[in-house]
C-alpha cells in the first residue's frame, strides 16, 4: 500500500519538475506580443487585434503553418495556438503532427479518436501556447 502512495509521489514530482521548465522555458523566450509575432513569425496583418485587445486570426493564415518544423498554429476550439516549441515534448508522440495548420477540436477532445479527452492539466497547458482567437 505505501508502494501506492510513493508512485504518485514520483509522479507529481515529475509533472512538478515538467511544469517548473515549462515556465522557465515560456519565461526565457519571452511572451510574444502582436508586433513580435508578425515580424517573426510569418504573420501577415490578418492577424489583428479586435476591441476587446483579443488578436485574431483567418483560416488561411492558420493553414500557412502546417509541418512539424512549423507546425506553429493549431485550432482547438476556435483558438489558435502556437506548439512548435512543445512538438517533442508531446507524450503521445507526434501523432498529432498532421493537424498542424488545421481544426483539431475533435482530435484534441479524443486524443486523436483513441475515445477520451486530454487531461485537465493538457487543457491547462493550452493557455501557454494560446496565440490569437480564430477569425
Amino acid at each position: 500500500m505505501y508502494h501506492k502512495y510513493m508512485k504518485k509521489e514520483v509522479m507529481l514530482g515529475v509533472m512538478m519538475t515538467v511544469l517548473a521548465g515549462l515556465f522557465i522555458f515560456y519565461v526565457a523566450s519571452g511572451y510574444k506580443t502582436k508586433s513580435s509575432l508578425s515580424n517573426t513569425a510569418g504573420i501577415t496583418p490578418q492577424a489583428v487585434t479586435t476591441g476587446n485587445n483579443i488578436k485574431t486570426m483567418t483560416v488561411s493564415e492558420v493553414a500557412k503553418h502546417n509541418s512539424q518544423s512549423d507546425c506553429y498554429i493549431m485550432i482547438i476550439n476556435s483558438k489558435v495556438y502556437n506548439i512548435t516549441s512543445y512538438i517533442n515534448s508531446h507524450p503521445g508522440g507526434l501523432g498529432f503532427v498532421s493537424y498542424c495548420g488545421q481544426e483539431a477540436t475533435q482530435a484534441f477532445d479524443t486524443k486523436g479518436g483513441r475515445g477520451q479527452g486530454h487531461s485537465d492539466y493538457a487543457v491547462q497547458l493550452l493557455n501557454d501556447y494560446y496565440i490569437a482567437d480564430l477569425q
